[in-house]
């Protein structure tokens, strides 16, 4: 079995400073509960860092191209995920893709 791993709620990275609170108004109310969809997803894991692997070759190299993710472990299929505490929810760090800091994943069969 395999999964897509989706992200969502993605705010710009970094957030940009001063802004009024109808521009925050702005970019909070235009969030996309699902914006970009990582297919073939054999698992995640978060331990020291979070990683996620992939089932074959096209889907990880696919990924590897959507996110610019660097390779974990190139061999097994693995890359591994940016993070960035400063952009995230309570004591949940943001998952980084280019200029986007994403506050939601979940993983769908």
């Amino acid at each position: 079995m395999h999964f897509d791993f989706v992200l969502g709620d993605g705010f710009p990275h970094p957030y940009p400073e001063g802004l009024s609170e109808e521009e925050q108004e702005e970019i909070s109310s235009n969030l996309a509960v699902e914006d970009l969809r990582l297919k073939g997803v054999d698992s995640v894991e978060w331990r020291f860092e979070m990683t996620i692997q992939f089932v074959d070759r096209a889907s990880y190299d696919d990924a590897k191209a959507a996110t610019g993710w660097e390779a974990w472990d190139e061999a097994a299929l693995i890359l591994s995920i940016r993070l960035d505490g400063r952009d995230g929810r309570g004591a949940m760090p943001a998952i980084i893709v280019g200029d986007k800091a994403y506050c939601r994943w979940m993983l769908t069969a």
